[in-house]
């Protein structure tokens, strides 16, 4: 279920770059960023270490 703060902070990161998104896509907007921001909770556990070249 999506919370209203995730919609507000979609709107406003699309509103920020004049980006329009059509009522019928917002949903999948937001079902998607809720996946990302899921993904990036993950990747940010691990601990990558400095590549020297």
């Amino acid at each position: 279920m999506h919370n209203d703060l995730s919609c507000q902070l979609v709107q406003m990161l699309s509103d920020s770059i004049d980006l329009i998104i059509p009522d019928k896509c917002k949903d999948g907007v937001q079902k998607n960023t809720e996946l990302l921001h899921q993904y990036s909770k993950l990747i940010h556990q691990f601990d990558i270490p400095e590549i020297k070249e």
